[in-house]
């Protein structure tokens, strides 16, 4: 089933959606014959970052919310946060600006729960996008500036001051 999921993924990045479909199929098939809740979620956003890939926002959003639940379901947080932030990026994609807004507003606690600085960051970047979507200028101000203290204390960690200086 991984490798399946990974011959999917790589046609994916290569934009050879046609040729990770099937790959993605036969994952999803295998892992539910064999009740694999957390692969399946993780090709069912596979199958759903493909149509967002093609411009299938409308497809790509049905499936986030069917993925949404798998991932509620098997107490995946991180999975849960990172499923959000793409599903309110296919929102944002299709005009729905209230509606991305409250999934990024769904995927910050998470983000900050499960402790991934990156998808932290990510959340606060897409917070940021949707407030000025919206023009709420402030409120994104707040989350860009929310995202600086972060990487500030990060840059603030690291012993080099040539690696340091790398962050900013």
């Amino acid at each position: 089933i991984a490798a399946l999921f990974k011959l999917g993924t790589i046609h994916r990045l290569k934009k050879n959606f046609d040729q990770a479909l099937p790959y993605y199929q036969r994952a999803l098939s295998l892992s539910r014959a064999h009740k694999k809740i957390r692969l399946e979620a993780l090709v069912l956003e596979g199958i759903a970052l493909v149509y967002d890939d093609q411009g299938r926002n409308e497809d790509a959003v049905k499936q986030y919310r069917i993925n949404q639940k798998f991932y509620e379901a098997t107490g995946d947080v991180l999975g849960q946060a990172i499923v959000l932030n793409h599903y309110g990026n296919s929102l944002l994609k299709l005009g729905q600006k209230q509606d991305a807004l409250a999934v990024f507003d769904r995927a910050f606690p998470l983000s900050k729960q499960v402790g991934d600085t990156s998808t932290l960051l990510t959340t606060l970047y897409n917070l940021s996008r949707a407030h000025l979507s919206l023009g709420s200028f402030e409120a994104a101000l707040s989350a860009t500036e929310d995202s600086i203290k972060i990487i500030e204390d990060l840059r603030d960690k690291v012993g080099s001051p040539e690696l340091r200086a790398l962050y900013f």
